[in-house]
């Protein structure tokens, strides 16, 4: 073998022996990318679970959680009830005047939330039965208090003639007072009466964030034996006239007045727990029911989350649909005194 031969052999040997070593580098590399992506999937989901599990205590601290119970207390699939079909002639005077006496009307709410808008939702009104339209609001903009617009279709300025009712809240957002689509008392006049006041929703402040689900009394006008609710109609800006104001100061004379059901707490669940008879699906510190605090078994409103931007809406007699909108709508306002 000649000396180019042997040099040719050496430097095809040292090539070889390079190569392997970068081979081998190259596994270690692959190996060690391989550790740090596992190690990092691993940290993810540790991570993701913390902030399930934080969020699933403060839920549970402050929401309240559905759950469907036999009458021996146990968790049960309780059949649907009877549903009656809804029949509405006139949509605008179904929703103003009291409920036909039915038992529960069964809603939807959908938030709509987009990119434009994203801070401002609109919420939509459906009848479950079959998807029919019957309301929709908004939170108006550039306000230093909370102010809902109520709207029979997608209009929603005071201007149109689809313009329905407003809900309005104090400063903090404990008090919200509902009123139809009226003028106030000083832009009326004979042939344009003041607006009328349907109802207000009172949520006890917490002031030291002591753990529990919200507290929330709601009034409305009282409904007689002929299904005529009382008229509460001021003509003066007093804001002593109104009727939060009045309800507030104990005069409860013509007043139905409700309060939330209390939620139980379940050691098993480490939750607050209602019963919504499967109406509603996830927990959440908005779901609630009304009740008579003489009748607890009776449930004129209950309203609770069933999606990420779904919800649900039921209500009854003496209650209007109208009414019962205005108070979900307060639920979803942000209540920094109440949490």
């Amino acid at each position: 073998m000649s000396d180019e031969e042997v040099q040719a052999r050496i430097r095809r040997m040292k090539a070889a022996a390079q190569a392997h070593n970068f081979k081998r580098r190259d596994q270690a590399l692959d190996d060690a990318l391989e550790n740090f992506d596992d190690a990092l999937e691993d940290a993810t989901e540790e991570i993701q679970l913390m902030k399930e599990t934080k969020t699933r205590q403060r839920s549970n601290e402050i929401g309240v959680t559905p759950i469907d119970t036999s009458a021996s207390g146990t968790v049960s699939a309780r059949p649907p009830r009877q549903r009656v079909r809804i029949e509405i002639p006139d949509k605008r005077l179904f929703l103003y005047q009291p409920a036909p006496k039915v038992g529960l009307i069964e809603c939807h709410i959908y938030r709509e939330v987009d990119g434009v808008q994203k801070m401002y939702p609109k919420y939509i009104l459906t009848l479950e039965q079959d998807k029919t339209m019957l309301m929709t609001a908004r939170k108006r903009k550039k306000n230093t208090c909370s102010n809902y617009i109520i709207s029979l279709d997608d209009e929603m300025t005071r201007g149109s003639s689809s313009f329905f009712g407003k809900v309005k809240s104090n400063f903090v957002g404990t008090e919200f007072s509902i009123f139809d689509n009226g003028p106030k008392p000083q832009e009326s006049s004979a042939s344009l009466p003041p607006r009328q006041h349907l109802g207000c929703v009172v949520y006890e402040t917490n002031i030291l964030g002591t753990k529990g689900p919200r507290k929330m009394q709601v009034a409305i006008p009282e409904v007689s034996a002929d299904g005529r609710r009382h008229l509460w109609q001021p003509n003066t800006d007093d804001p002593m006239a109104s009727f939060t104001e009045q309800y507030k100061a104990g005069n409860h004379s013509n007043i139905m007045a409700l309060r939330n059901k209390e939620p139980q707490w379940n050691e098993n669940l480490r939750a607050y727990v209602l019963n919504f008879n499967g109406r509603v699906t996830k927990p959440s510190v908005k779901n609630f029911q009304l009740v008579e605090p003489s009748n607890q078994d009776m449930v004129l409103m209950q309203f609770g989350k069933v999606g990420k931007n779904d919800f649900t809406l039921d209500f009854q007699y003496p209650m209007s649909g109208l009414q019962a909108f205005a108070i979900a709508l307060s639920s979803f306002d942000h209540k920094l005194a109440c949490e």
